[in-house]
C-alpha cells in the first residue's frame, strides 16, 4: 500500500485494516509514503489490527491516530516487526498518536504460575486471564512461586 491519504476514520478496531485470523506468518503487510490522519478506534489498532503477519513501514506520516485501549497505530497479537526500524522510518508529529505509549501494541503474553505450598489455598477465576488467589499466609516467603511467560 503506497501513497494513499486516509483521514477522519472511527472504527470498533482496525481503522484502515483488520486481519485477526492466524496465518501462520505467510502474509506480508508492507505500507510505504502514507498519510494518515484524524483516525480513532473503540478498541485495539488504530490503522493496522493483525494476528502474525509480517509488517514493514517507511515514511509514513501518522497524525492524531487514537485507539482507546491499545495500538494506536499497529496492534498485534504476534507481528513480525521491527519495532525500532519502524519508530524511525516513520513520521509520528502528533503527542496523541504516540501519548505515553509506543504506536505498536502486542496482545498480552501469558503468564505461567505456580505455587508450592505446603498448606491448602484457593484459586477463584474470573475470566480467562483474571484470577484471584485466597487462603495464602501473609508472607509468601514459605511458598515459593515459579513463573514462566508465554506468547500466545
Amino acid at each position: 500500500m503506497n501513497l494513499n491519504y486516509f483521514s477522519n476514520i472511527s472504527a470498533y478496531s482496525g481503522g484502515i485494516y483488520y486481519s485477526a485470523p492466524g496465518n501462520q506468518g505467510s502474509s506480508k503487510l508492507a505500507f510505504s509514503q502514507n498519510n494518515f490522519s484524524n483516525v480513532y478506534v473503540q478498541e485495539r489498532g488504530a490503522i493496522f489490527y493483525v494476528n502474525d503477519s509480517g509488517i514493514s513501514a517507511s515514511g509514513n506520516h501518522f497524525d492524531n491516530t487514537t485507539a482507546k485501549i491499545a495500538g494506536p497505530i499497529v496492534y498485534s497479537q504476534n507481528a513480525n516487526l521491527d519495532i525500532s526500524a519502524f519508530n524511525s522510518l516513520n513520521y509520528f508529529p502528533s503527542s496523541d498518536t504516540v501519548g505515553s505509549t509506543q504506536p505498536v501494541s502486542f496482545s498480552p503474553n501469558f503468564l505461567d504460575i505456580e505455587i508450592i505450598s505446603k498448606n491448602p489455598f484457593t484459586i477463584q477465576e474470573f475470566s480467562n486471564s483474571t484470577f484471584l488467589v485466597t487462603n495464602l499466609t501473609s508472607t509468601l516467603s514459605s511458598h515459593p512461586i515459579q513463573g514462566c511467560s508465554q506468547v500466545p
